[in-house]
Parts: structure tokens; sequence; C-alpha cells
């Protein structure tokens, strides 16, 4: 009987020091997340499309249209503005020339590589808004004075579930890079900001990502 009291003693007071040792060992750290999925639509009225003539049945002129899904799963970046510049040497101007470059480049091309950028710049959605032609001649005119005939440019609502499915806040100016619908890098940048050496950055990631400079 005395021994049996014992074991029970003794294996309580193991218990009990196994427990405390476990509330005092910290949580383990989570493992790293998965490249967050990007939504898989964003449909915006294209208001310049020079990647083909404007009579060609590709051609996304003047359409309401979801650049997400014509590159589906292959390599592309979205710049997403809240304003629209009026001089290419803006920062809108300056990021959209150096993806126009990339997207220029024979290895991304080959990678069907898509650069797009959509105008945050409505009230509304783009049939409901009173403004849309005065946004869309806008952004004709920007698209004159940057000349990327790469990358095709669109207007939409400043605020839609669109903004937030891809969590774009209120910065002006929002990069997205992403492949196989899954975000790679995000950049923001400020409009009227001394951002050259980041922009030259995010090019060079995006080039590095592309393979673009490695010899064959």
């Amino acid at each position: 009987m005395l021994f049996a009291r014992f074991l029970v003693a003794s294996t309580a007071f193991t218990f009990g020091v196994a427990f405390l040792l476990n509330a005092q060992e910290p949580a383990p750290k989570p493992l790293p997340d998965e490249k967050k999925e990007v939504a898989s639509t964003f449909r915006a009225q294209v208001i310049v499309d020079q990647r083909t003539d404007v009579k060609n049945p590709r051609n996304r002129t003047n359409k309401l249209h979801c650049f997400v899904c014509e590159n589906d799963l292959n390599p592309s970046v979205i710049v997403f503005a809240r304003t629209i510049p009026t001089e290419k040497d803006s920062t809108a101007g300056k990021v959209i020339i150096a993806l126009n470059q990339v997207a220029q480049e024979d290895k991304a091309i080959a990678d069907n590589f898509g650069a797009y950028a959509i105008f945050l710049a409505l009230d509304k959605e783009f049939q409901e808004d009173d403004n849309r032609d005065v946004g869309g001649n806008a952004v004709k005119a920007f698209s004159a004075a940057v000349k990327a005939p790469a990358v095709p440019m669109a207007i939409a609502a400043k605020q839609s579930k669109m903004t937030e499915s891809w969590n774009i806040d209120e910065s002006d100016i929002t990069v997205v890079f992403y492949h196989r619908l899954k975000e790679v890098e995000r950049w923001k940048f400020e409009a009227g900001g001394m951002d050259d050496l980041k922009i030259t950055a995010m090019s060079g990631f995006i080039k590095k990502f592309l393979k673009v400079d490695e010899k064959k």
C-alpha cells in the first residue's frame, strides 16, 4: 500500500514538472506563408492598347477588359495609380517606361510577360461615371507623352470590390508583380517622390526573375 501511494505521488510529480516545462517553452514559430494568391480578376476600361493595331480583333482599346484573365498564369505586373499624370517624368511615367523596356526584352516576350497600367481615378464604375470621358482623355494624353506601347492603359473606380480584393491602399502608386496568379513582389511609390533608385531596383528584380540578362 505504501509503495502504491509512493508510485502515484511520483507519477503526479513527474507529470506536474513536465506540464510546467511545456508551459515555459516558447510557442514554435509558424512556418513562412506561401506566396499570396492574387485575385483572379480586375476589370477596367482600356483606354489605350498599342500592342497591336487598333483594328486587330485582339486589340482591347475602348473595351471593358480583364488583364489578369488575359495573361492567365504568365508573369505579369500591374501598375495601380491613383492619379493620372500629365508628364512622362512623373513617378508613374518613370515606372511605366521602365516596365515598357522590360516588356520589350526578347526573354520577356518569350515568357509572355505582361505589363499593364490601371488608373484608379473615377468616382464610380466607368459606365456610371459622368466624368469618364475626361478621365479617358487624360489617360490618352499621358500615354502620348510616355510612349510606352508595350503597356496598355486602363481606367477604373478609385474604390471597388476589386481594389479591396487586390489590397490596393491609398498609396499614390502600387505595383504588383505576380506569376502563376501568386504575388511575387509589391512596390509602393509616392507621386512626385525621388524614387529613381527604387524604380531601377524594381526593374532589376523583374529582369532577374525573368532571367532577361542571362546568356543563352
